[in-house]
């Protein structure tokens, strides 16, 4: 496996997108970043590219503040969500042009403001330029790549379950405790309040 980075451009200086190369199959990964020329130069013919997008300004500034066309401060926040969006994030039509350009075998849209009144238009925009394979990740995707095909699927998950497995550490690699029990950080009005566990511990 080998696995690379390349400069996003986010907001500041230091961002960067990854390249996951294993077994003659590619995936890049962008970050935030708006449209640049590494990823068309290190994306293209991946077999996945996920590339985050976002809603044009005018949705965003809408969905963001529950302002509509010519109320008192509509225009001030339309300006603030295109700054954001010039300055760190890729429009839909700007992600239908990286994968015109790019072509990969699968392009997946993440980061972006999913709703049942967004995904419809984002496709629209994005086939301005692409009529390749693409869809607009959401919780749970899971993608299975092999040479020959690629598959799209949700993973079933316990709407119940716990954390994840912790790793516990050996006892000699851990500072000692901070505190002394569980209640040391209470002051004495809390401690007053605390009912008794043997209040509510016994059978009878």
């Amino acid at each position: 496996m080998r696995i690379t980075h390349f400069p996003a451009v986010h907001d500041r200086n230091g961002s960067i997108s990854y390249k996951l190369e294993w077994n003659d199959l590619s995936m890049v990964f962008s970050g935030d970043t708006i449209p640049n020329y590494y990823m068309l130069e290190q994306a293209k013919g991946v077999d996945v590219l996920i590339h985050e997008m976002v809603v044009p300004p005018e949705v965003w500034a809408s969905k963001n503040s529950g302002l509509k066309p010519g109320d008192a401060g509509w225009e001030r926040a339309v300006g603030f969500a295109l700054a954001v969006q010039r300055n760190s994030h890729t429009s839909q039509k700007g992600f239908g042009y990286i994968l015109s350009q790019t072509n990969p075998r699968l392009g997946i849209a993440t980061h972006f403001q999913a709703n049942e009144d967004t995904v419809g238009p984002a496709i629209e925009d994005i086939r301005l330029f692409y009529d390749g394979a693409v869809a607009i990740a959401t919780d749970l995707l899971v993608i299975d790549v092999t040479k020959s095909e690629i598959k799209l699927r949700k993973a079933v998950v316990s709407e119940y379950a716990w954390y994840p497995e912790p790793y516990i550490y050996p006892l000699d690699q851990m500072a000692p405790p901070k505190y002394d029990g569980p209640y040391a950080q209470f002051n004495e009005i809390l401690l007053g309040s605390i009912i008794p566990e043997n209040s509510y511990s016994s059978e009878e």
